[in-house]
């Protein structure tokens, strides 16, 4: 018996290579070591997490199992070690997901983990071996927070005065790091996130801001030096679990694109 399920890892569709993810029961694969394991250091940043004191334990990162195979409908084929990954498609396979030292988004491609991915690097890679030939690979999956990530993004057109709300109702650890877009029809706008004021003036009507909270970067769509003094207050305000306020006065569109953490497989 077995289950099987397409994914997408750093942008690449499973069905490009005929692997999936595969689970099989009673198998009569070895488990071979052949790809050395790549050594990462983890650390947890000021603006991507909480601050741990040391000596005393924290949430590790999720870590998970995965099997990967060429597939096919005929579930003897697995269970008699077949079919076989030829010598070029093999190379294809592991550099695409092995040849990495940083984290990629990975997909699973099921109804339970519909809008949700993993920001993901593979680890611990073993070939499943019959008869001296490859036919998959037995993985660790580890990611880089506690669970999987599920993204939104909340648009308005915003003319003179507007508030909306936005819902987090996980019940998350962390603060949450949105993105802000903002086209700019005036060339000025206040935005003002749980009582943080974000202001713009003075800028190009008709350009596009982004703001980034996590990594820091701002961005002008026509080359607006955004650090000139009085254009750009420089604040990131971040968002909440639970009830956020945002309130705009100006003539604007705003983008808020954001992730939260959800635990998975509990």
């Amino acid at each position: 018996m077995f289950n099987a399920f397409d994914f997408i890892y750093d942008g690449k569709s499973s069905i490009s290579e005929n692997v999936k993810m595969l689970y099989v029961e009673n198998s009569v694969f070895e488990f071979v070591k052949s790809i050395p394991d790549k050594e990462i250091s983890m650390f947890k940043t000021k603006q991507s997490s909480k601050w741990n004191i040391i000596g005393v334990d924290h949430t590790e990162p999720l870590s998970f199992e995965m099997q990967i195979m060429i597939y096919s409908d005929d579930v003897d084929l697995y269970a008699n070690g077949n079919p076989l990954i030829k010598r070029n498609h093999l190379s294809r396979i592991t550099h695409w997901l092995f040849d990495h030292t940083d984290y990629k988004k990975l997909q699973i491609l099921t109804d339970e983990m519909k809008d949700l991915y993993f920001m993901a690097i593979f680890q611990n890679v073993d070939f499943f071996e019959a008869g001296g030939d490859v036919c998959g690979f037995k993985v660790t999956v580890l990611c880089d927070t506690i669970g999987a990530y599920e993204e939104k993004t909340i648009k308005k057109n915003c003319s003179g005065n507007t508030s909306f709300a936005i819902q987090c109702p996980n019940d998350g650890i962390y603060e949450i790091h949105p993105k802000y877009t903002i086209k700019l029809t005036d060339g000025a706008a206040d935005i003002t996130v749980n009582g943080k004021l974000l202001q713009l003036k003075s800028l190009t009507p008709g350009s596009t801001i982004t703001i980034d909270t996590e990594t820091l970067i701002t961005e002008s769509s026509v080359g607006d030096n955004l650090y000139v003094e009085g254009r750009y207050n420089k604040a990131f305000p971040v968002l909440a679990y639970g009830k956020n306020v945002v309130q705009v006065d100006g003539n604007c569109v705003v983008s808020i694109n954001y992730k939260l953490i959800k635990e998975v497989g509990c």
